[in-house]
């Protein structure tokens, strides 16, 4: 691991904001090279719940402050570590919740770059989640496609909806409902 990402990841255990929004442009871009080699990596299986707020928030804050493509990168790094190291965290584990809330802080924001320019490509990586095979990757992408949804434009909309149409899983159905009624917080 880089020690930038040594000392990202030790920050977000620590205070409250893992990094400097007010940073020069320069230095977010490189936070978010450091958050994406946390997020590939395998080091935060084992952070603290903190920490994994910390760093999510984070790339949701950073997402809005760089341009699309690292934007892109750090979504599908988020992908790989929901989907990856976070997938089997049991649901009471705090870091489980962590871990479902990731795209909230993507695309809970009225400025999410990638809800408004990249929407399809954000849709097939929720999609993605989603089939992960796990309860954790269901939700997190269930979050994530119900504040997208908020934004999409109509033909967007309506492969979310297909999306959520497609919940068969009773523990997870009231949930869909929640994403698709805009009820998620």
């Amino acid at each position: 691991m880089t020690d930038p990402a040594i000392e990202l990841l030790a920050r977000a255990g620590r205070v409250e904001a893992a990094c400097d929004l007010l940073a020069p442009p320069a230095e977010r871009a490189a936070q978010v090279e450091a958050l994406i080699e946390l997020f590939l990596g395998d080091s935060l299986a084992r952070a603290s719940e903190r920490a994994l707020f910390n760093l999510l928030w984070a790339a949701g804050e950073l997402s809005a402050e760089v341009d699309v493509y690292r934007a892109l990168a750090l979504h599908h790094a988020l992908e790989r570590l929901v989907t990856g190291g976070l997938r089997a965290l049991p649901a009471g584990d705090d870091r489980a919740a962590a871990a479902e809330m990731a795209w909230h802080f993507v695309f809970d924001r009225a400025d999410a770059p990638l809800a408004s320019a990249r929407t399809p490509e954000a849709i097939e990586t929720l999609a993605r989640v989603l089939s992960a095979g796990s309860r954790l990757c269901a939700r997190a992408a269930l979050h994530g496609l119900g504040h997208l949804r908020q934004h999409a434009q109509p033909d967007d909309v309506a492969r979310i909806d297909t999306l959520l149409d497609a919940i068969t899983d009773p523990t997870l159905l009231e949930y869909a409902v929640e994403a698709r009624n805009g009820e998620l917080l």
